[in-house]
């Protein structure tokens, strides 16, 4: 796995995937598994988009973060799941204001043909952006979405970040 900074091109056509992935629990692993295999099916690179600082650690300056997994442990869990590419983007006021498309044209520098989020997958200035217009453009962008259904257990509880913070 190759780990890179800022919008460093890549050559080759992605599928790729975005998120803080915080914790790498089973719902990051399956929508990272999931370009894994599109990836190798597709003779494509896999690549895993993230975010330094933290975007909890740039919004909420006043409240004590509360991450999962340290940094070291991400990279080493994305790692385990077989990606060629983790790259971190830098989080900062200037990409905290960036429009839902803009947003989607900075992914465009990673030569997305495959783009995989998870079903509450939010992006753009105050997460205006969703599923549905990643969706619409897709079209504009040339890229061809999947969107991952959540992990719910047998009682129902469904397997994200928060529910994980609200349980330790």
């Amino acid at each position: 796995m190759k780990i890179l900074s800022g919008y460093s091109k890549i050559k080759k056509n992605t599928v790729l995937t975005i998120g803080n992935f915080d914790g790498v629990h089973k719902g990051h692993q399956k929508i990272i598994k999931q370009i894994v295999k599109i990836s190798r099916k597709k003779n494509l690179k896999s690549a895993v988009i993230t975010f330094k600082p933290h975007s909890n650690d740039f919004l909420k300056k006043n409240c004590k973060p509360f991450k999962l997994t340290s940094e070291e442990t991400k990279i080493e869990e994305i790692k385990k799941l077989g990606i060629d590419y983790l790259i971190f983007l830098k989080f900062n006021k200037n990409f905290n204001k960036l429009s839902p498309e803009n947003f989607v044209k900075k992914l465009v520098n990673f030569n997305p043909k495959f783009i995989v989020v998870g079903y509450n997958f939010r992006f753009g200035f105050k997460r205006t952006g969703d599923a549905h217009l990643l969706q619409k453009l897709s079209k504009k962008y040339l890229y061809t979405l999947k969107i991952i259904k959540p992990i719910i257990s047998s009682n129902k509880i469904t397997f994200n970040s928060t529910f994980i913070r609200k349980n330790l």
